[in-house]
């Protein structure tokens, strides 16, 4: 478990976006709450277990398909950290968090 502190040191954008993450058994369908260019935090998906340090395969509404590894799991979710192209992932999120800084 994570304590709950916020260890990113890049700025989080507060999103609602349609999200579905595979393992090496199944894919589930979640939603994730909050980006930055070095990760996300993924509400938990019901019957999802994963162990930090565990990848895996995420396509998130409006960046696309990214790999992750999870960091750890807190009462907030599954909190991720980018290990895919990261210069795309990056454009991705700038490109949301302008639309984020709109409404």
């Amino acid at each position: 478990m994570c304590d709950g502190g916020d260890r990113r040191e890049a700025p989080r954008f507060l999103v609602t976006l349609s999200a579905r993450v595979r393992d090496a058994a199944r894919t589930y369908r979640t939603a994730i709450l909050d980006v930055s260019t070095g990760g996300l935090l993924m509400i938990v998906p019901k019957d999802f277990v994963a162990d930090p340090g565990t990848r895996l395969e995420i396509e998130v509404a409006m960046i696309g398909t990214v790999r992750v590894r999870v960091v750890a799991t807190s009462e907030r979710g599954v909190h991720l950290r980018i290990d895919s192209d990261a210069d795309a992932y990056g454009l991705a999120v700038r490109r949301v968090s302008r639309i984020v800084q709109s409404w």
